[in-house]
């Protein structure tokens, strides 16, 4: 959890934020891995990244290792 101002911010919903701001509504687990390093400062594992989707609207797909913001935006792409 993290507390932006006066806000508390769950980790799995700033992962969320992430994968919907991107151009297609997902990302490579590795992509995002790097972007949360690089912007924030912030060093996760992949396997924390892909933790974070269970009980959230996110799907992680393994064989393409992408986060998508829901299964339905994977399943368009596939």
């Amino acid at each position: 959890m993290f507390i932006l101002g006066k806000c508390r911010v769950r980790w799995e919903d700033f992962v969320e934020s992430i994968v919907f701001s991107q151009e297609n509504f997902a990302i490579d687990i590795y992509d995002l891995k790097d972007l949360l390093q690089s912007k924030y400062g912030i060093i996760t594992s992949v396997y924390k990244l892909m933790e974070s989707t269970k009980n959230t609207s996110m799907y992680y797909d393994s064989i393409s290792e992408k986060i998508y913001a829901d299964y339905d935006t994977y399943y368009e792409e596939i």
